[in-house]
């Protein structure tokens, strides 16, 4: 009966570094300049208090049936 597998497996060699090719090289050039020359941004504060997002809701029965999940069907 024959072998499935060759008798000795074949010497990989690792792959060749790619050269840089002009295009990277211009690209690279390009952003560390952008990362090099850009301004520092002021720290952007959050605002104190947050909106007042609070509905009135009537004291009065509504005059038609609500959807479930409505603003004002929400109770809690």
């Amino acid at each position: 009966m024959a072998d499935i597998r060759p008798p000795q497996w074949p010497v990989l060699r690792p792959p060749a570094a790619p050269k840089p090719d002009a295009r990277a090289e211009a690209q690279r050039a390009f952003f560390q300049a952008a990362l090099a020359a850009r301004p520092e941004a002021a720290p952007q504060t959050a605002p104190t208090h947050p909106a007042d997002l609070r509905v009135q809701i009537p004291a009065s029965e509504p005059q038609k049936i609500l959807r479930p999940g409505s603003i004002i069907d929400i109770k809690v």
